[in-house]
């Protein structure tokens, strides 16, 4: 009876308690370790009460004299039971949504695996997965909990029919501490290939802990542990579409704003280390470049600071000019229009002059904070020698 008792009454406080515990601990800034001393408090709170419940349940079966009541009470509460187990079977279904899981997000490892984030999925959602391009499932269900050993034996199933990598990173939210899953999941996003779906069952307590650990390595990554060789503009022997390229010091480059496919090519896979923009939010084009480029650095996980630079602000440009020097390598500064090799600007497009003024006040000011840096001696000049072949996002060699 109790079984049936703790299984119902379980569910209910994880929906419920549980979810407003976590959200409300979340929006104050607790640590993960306080918040799993919270609710560890909470699941004993949880088995006293399911024992207390239970034995004033059974009390009351042996005090009504009628055998239909005891066995309709029983009969009640197997239903009951059996409905959330059935549920459990698959949690996606409707117990993810009342819990405030299932969608989890994505994140993007620069020049990595991408990681999609959500509950668990029967098959029907990992065929639709697979169209999306997944290759790999980590399931973090662990087998210890009697009502996830069903789902995770139909994943394992599914996964196979499917021909998905299904890898386990069983973890049991609360009362472990799960170092060896947690670990597993960041050697993934340090060596990973691929895109991966991350679940547990509701997609919101575990798949919440493990998007934080592959967030955590994915900004490591990024803020150039893994990237002190790659710059990826050192090979590249044709201008950018709205300008060329300079190397202003040793991993430190000014290049114009990339269009799509530079972006890619050469931003998002990592190579740029840390961005800096100098775009002009009072310009309307330049502050929907800014805002593009926000949105996406954040999703691939790329450090991204925005220091805008009016027309003639001398004082400005200087300081954030000293603030780049003093930026561990690599490091890209984003102007929005540079000088074509010949130091001179593109032409106009209609009405619109491309103002090369901002990038140049910037190799300007660099020069004079670091005289011994390559933009104290400009050039716009790329290395001709390389091969690009046909790959129009090829990448100047550091001189």
């Amino acid at each position: 009876m109790w079984l049936l008792v703790g299984l119902v009454l379980g569910t209910a406080v994880l929906v419920g308690p549980v979810r407003l515990i976590t959200e409300g601990m979340g929006r104050a800034g607790w640590e993960q370790s306080s918040q799993d001393h919270v609710l560890i408090v909470v699941i004993l709170l949880y088995l006293a009460l399911s024992l207390l419940l239970t034995r004033w349940i059974v009390g009351v079966m042996f005090r009504v004299r009628s055998r239909n009541t005891r066995w309709g009470i029983a009969a009640v509460l197997t239903l009951l039971a059996a409905g959330t187990a059935w549920e459990w079977s698959n949690p996606a279904k409707l117990l993810a949504g009342i819990a405030g899981g299932g969608n989890g997000g994505t994140f993007n490892v620069a020049g990595g695996p991408q990681f999609i984030f959500g509950a668990y999925p029967d098959e029907p959602h990992l065929e639709q997965l697979k169209k999306q391009g997944v290759t790999s499932v980590i399931s973090l269900q662990h087998p210890g909990v009697v009502i996830e050993r069903e789902g995770i034996s139909a994943e394992k199933d599914a996964t196979n029919k499917l021909h998905l990598a299904f890898i386990q990173a069983p973890m049991l939210p609360w009362v472990s501490n799960n170092d060896e899953s947690l670990e597993k999941l960041r050697e993934i996003a340090r060596t990973g290939k691929g895109v991966y779906y991350v679940h547990c069952g509701l997609g919101r307590d575990r798949v919440n802990v493990a998007k934080r650990v592959i967030e955590a390595e994915g900004r490591k990554i990024a803020s150039g542990g893994d990237l002190k060789n790659a710059t990826g503009f050192a090979d590249r022997p044709t201008p950018f579409e709205r300008g060329s390229l300079a190397h202003i010091d040793h991993g430190k480059w000014l290049i114009p704003y990339p269009n799509q496919h530079e972006m890619f090519g050469f931003v998002l896979g990592g190579q740029a280390g840390s961005v800096v923009s100098i775009l002009d939010p009072v310009d309307p084009e330049q502050a929907a470049w800014n805002t593009e480029m926000e949105k996406l650095f954040k999703q691939y996980a790329i450090p991204f600071t925005m220091r805008p630079l009016a027309k003639n602000d001398r004082a400005k440009v200087l300081d954030v000019a000293k603030e780049v020097q003093q930026m561990p390598e690599p490091v890209t500064v984003i102007a929005p229009y540079t000088p074509m090799e010949d130091g001179q600007s593109l032409p106009p497009l209609g009405n619109r002059k491309m103002d090369i003024g901002p990038a140049l006040a910037f190799l300007s000011a660099y020069g004079r904070a670091a005289p011994s840096s390559f933009a104290a001696k400009p050039s716009w000049r790329l290395n001709h020698a390389a091969k690009a072949g046909n790959d129009t996002t090829g990448g100047t060699v550091e001189r």
